[in-house]
């Protein structure tokens, strides 16, 4: 059973995979339970699903294990990330302490496309969990958008935005 939340969610990973292509090497950042890694992989030569959570990658392995997928337990601002063609974030950024020096690290990694989904607004921790609060689709930009990376698409769904950046040179821009 699914409820409202995580249909949106899934609906954001189809999204991505849409901009996949089958030579392409993509990380999942914060890839919880998996579900995200496996429609991704569908596409792609290979998914690297990262998660900071045991827990989370012990249940990938075991629900989503597969020849095109990879599941790594890692701290997304410490650790050293793989270059990938295509990097995911789906509500992943608005959970680092500093997303906007984790982008640049990603920026430096990935080849491609990097997909993003961030809530919007101000947000509260009742749950004690840290929220970086992105004010508009605006601020996203300005962490993402330089001179060699561009928006190339976007979604706004109801309290949250959906951004597809695009590598200039890897379109010939």
């Amino acid at each position: 059973m699914m409820d409202g939340q995580t249909r949106l969610h899934r609906f954001r990973y189809y999204c991505s995979a849409g901009f996949v292509e089958k030579e392409d090497v993509v990380l999942d950042l914060g890839c919880g339970s998996g579900y995200g890694t496996e429609i991704l992989s569908r596409n792609a030569k290979e998914v690297i699903g990262i998660d900071i959570e045991s827990g989370n990658i012990a249940a990938c392995e075991i629900h989503f294990k597969g020849k095109k997928k990879k599941f790594v337990e890692a701290d997304l601002e410490k650790m050293d990330l793989p270059e990938c063609d295509v990097a995911v974030g789906m509500e992943v950024i608005e959970h680092l302490y500093e997303p906007a020096e984790f982008l640049k690290k990603l920026k430096k990694k990935t080849k491609k496309l990097i997909i993003l989904s961030v809530p919007l607004g101000k947000t509260t921790d009742t749950d004690g969990s840290h929220h970086y609060d992105f004010m508009s689709q605006g601020e996203l930009d300005n962490m993402v958008r330089d001179e060699k990376w561009d928006l190339f698409y976007f979604m706004f769904l109801h309290v949250s935005c959906f951004a597809v950046y695009l590598k200039k040179e890897a379109f010939g821009l």
